[in-house]
């Protein structure tokens, strides 16, 4: 009962942090895209947070976003959080600015056409699917894009975003959490 008191009060928290004060890589899309329409896609949509922020500072023309939703052990409810999701980017999602896409990201990225100005990491947080997803993503990332991402200080997120820099030869940038490359 207090873990579950504890998670709902630490989500109303994060939402209004949210709310105030956009992520690092977000405030580094904010002055780089200024009011140019755009199209973007995030990896792993959790709660739907960092989606409805992007509405809020960016000017969004279509958001794809990918959970495949899977129970992790006790640590969180996803199916509740998928339900929380769809109540937070409802609007968005009917009036079709949001494709909200329930599958993995490597099942996503076999059939994907579509390119995008940024991509933005927060999947599976595996050495080897984070080396994917990046992989994945800056094949679909247009010239000039961003690819971002989260939870830097996570040895194995940091592992596959220092090769991937190191292999392409673009600058990482990182505050707090977030990382972020320009393409």
């Amino acid at each position: 009962m207090l873990r579950k008191l504890k998670n709902s009060l630490c989500a109303r928290l994060q939402w209004r942090i949210y709310a105030i004060h956009p992520k690092p890589h977000l405030r580094a899309m904010m002055e780089y895209f200024g009011d140019k329409e755009i199209d973007g896609l995030e990896i792993g949509t959790g709660w739907g947070y960092t989606a409805k922020s992007y509405f809020w500072r960016l000017n969004i023309r279509r958001l794809d976003t990918i959970d495949p939703y899977l129970s992790y052990g006790e640590r969180m409810d996803h199916q509740k959080n998928r339900q929380e999701m769809e109540i937070r980017l409802g609007e968005l999602i009917q009036k079709g600015h949001v494709h909200f896409h329930q599958q993995d990201s490597d099942s996503f990225f076999s059939g994907n056409v579509q390119l995008y100005d940024f991509v933005y990491i927060d999947g599976d947080h595996s050495y080897e699917q984070v080396r994917k997803d990046i992989a994945n993503s800056w094949k679909y990332l247009r010239p000039g894009g961003i690819l971002a991402g989260d939870d830097f200080p996570t040895y194995d997120v940091a592992r596959a975003v220092i090769e991937f820099a190191e292999k392409e030869g673009v600058k990482v940038n990182t505050y707090d959490l977030d990382w972020w490359v320009m393409g």
